[in-house]
């Protein structure tokens, strides 16, 4: 969760942590959030997680909208 390309991996793989070590990490930047750039359409702008999400310490499920994103690294661990 502390780069943009680990993000992007446990975000989409809803791991614990990202599988491996990242060469040139980059910080958060829009790119973490949104894919940007991708279709060249405002779906682009579209957050790239907004699924429900499990924590990971009792298994409970949450979902609070756009805030789903941000819970994918802001809670217990």
């Amino acid at each position: 969760c502390h780069t943009s390309q680990g993000f992007i991996e446990v975000a989409g793989t809803g791991a614990t942590s990202a599988g491996a070590d990242v060469d040139n990490p980059l910080p958060q930047n829009c790119y973490t959030c949104h894919q940007i750039h991708s279709t060249y359409t405002d779906a682009d702008w579209d957050l790239r997680v907004s699924d429900p999400v499990t924590f990971w310490v009792k298994g409970e499920t949450a979902d609070i909208g756009k805030g789903n994103l941000c819970i994918n690294c802001h809670q217990a661990r």
